[in-house]
């Protein structure tokens, strides 16, 4: 999961012209953004090697409830997480846009994706406001429909 975050927000940001008062950051800053919170959220959410290398090479969520935890820390940090653990579509919008100011195509492809994982927020996890098991969820749906929303892995 964390390779996928990396590979959708290096492909947004790839695709960005500079705007005069946002300079859009590059695929190399992405990448190390999103390796950074999850080194942050490793040091209390430990994954396997094997876990870490499905999420990165095989776009896999992995199952136990530390990865699920590991992703919750990563989407709060990037605040697609809301304290009463719930998927905060608003302000994942609100980021796809400062990511590509100019690129409305991305944009609107942003917004239907992140519509159709908004459902999460419907289902009925175990751990509530923890947001572990909703997180896996929205991974799984991120994954799921990226590629029909114009974002290929």
């Amino acid at each position: 999961m964390l390779m996928y975050l990396m590979m959708i927000a290096a492909q947004m940001t790839s695709e960005i012209k500079l705007k005069k008062h946002y300079q859009a950051r590059s695929v190399s800053d992405i990448k190390l953004f999103f390796i950074e919170k999850a080194m942050e959220c490793r040091t209390d959410h430990s994954v396997t090697s094997e876990e870490l290398h499905h999420m990165k090479n095989h776009n896999k969520v992995p199952e136990s409830d530390s990865a699920k935890c590991l992703l919750a820390c990563i989407f709060r940090k990037v605040e697609w997480l809301d304290e009463k653990g719930m998927f905060d579509e608003e302000n994942a919008l609100k980021m796809s846009k400062k990511e590509f100011p100019d690129d409305k195509e991305r944009q609107e492809s942003a917004r239907k994706l992140y519509a159709v994982c908004k459902k999460v927020n419907e289902e009925t996890v175990g751990d509530g406001e923890k947001g572990c098991e909703r997180s896996s969820l929205l991974a799984t749906c991120l994954l799921n429909n990226a590629a029909e929303m114009g974002f290929h892995l």
